[in-house]
């Protein structure tokens, strides 16, 4: 048996979207705070050896350090976002879309 063809009624055509005018500052915003993790992390790097010098630290603790930054930037901007995303209740925040 043949399966019948949808008629030109049934066939929905999708609708285009406008891009939002604020795209381009929101992607100035992730960019800067791109930025300036690398820079911060950059300093913390380039500083390191000589805090290690100073304070006696073995390499161990240095690796910790350097962690312990990266972990403490990285958990606390999931907060902000998550908190500005939840104080907005926009639709368009993925990160509120992908916790619902």
């Amino acid at each position: 048996m043949s399966q019948p063809k949808p008629t030109s009624s049934a066939v929905e055509t999708p609708e285009v979207q406008t891009p939002d005018p604020r795209r381009w500052g929101t992607l100035a915003v992730v960019v800067s705070a791109q930025l300036l993790i690398v820079l911060d992390s950059s300093v913390v790097t380039i500083a390191l050896p000589s805090a290690q010098a100073e304070l006696g630290m073995s390499d161990s603790a240095k690796q910790w350090v350097v962690a312990a930054y990266t972990l403490t930037w990285a958990f606390s901007s999931s907060v902000v976002a998550l908190r500005t995303c939840t104080a907005e209740r926009r639709s368009s925040c993925s990160a509120c879309s992908a916790s619902r």
